[in-house]
């Protein structure tokens, strides 16, 4: 589950907004599972080895962003 927040703030009409943004990524942090082997001969079948494909396990992550609009 990903989150993002933002807020803007006026700083006049002339000279535009500022926009304070925050993104959490995998904000519960909790582990996406792969496949288990599937392969009948491997001493491993049914084993699950690894947390899910390239990208979607990775760990928590939380940005935060300065941005002027004008």
């Amino acid at each position: 589950m990903n989150l993002s927040l933002v807020r803007s703030f006026p700083i006049g009409e002339r000279y535009g907004n500022l926009q304070f943004r925050s993104e959490f990524l995998n904000l519960f942090n909790h582990p996406n599972f792969g496949q288990p082997d599937g392969d009948f001969s491997d001493k491993t079948f049914g084993v699950i080895s690894a947390t899910g494909p390239a990208g979607i396990a990775d760990p928590r992550v939380l940005q935060f962003a300065l941005r002027y609009q004008f």
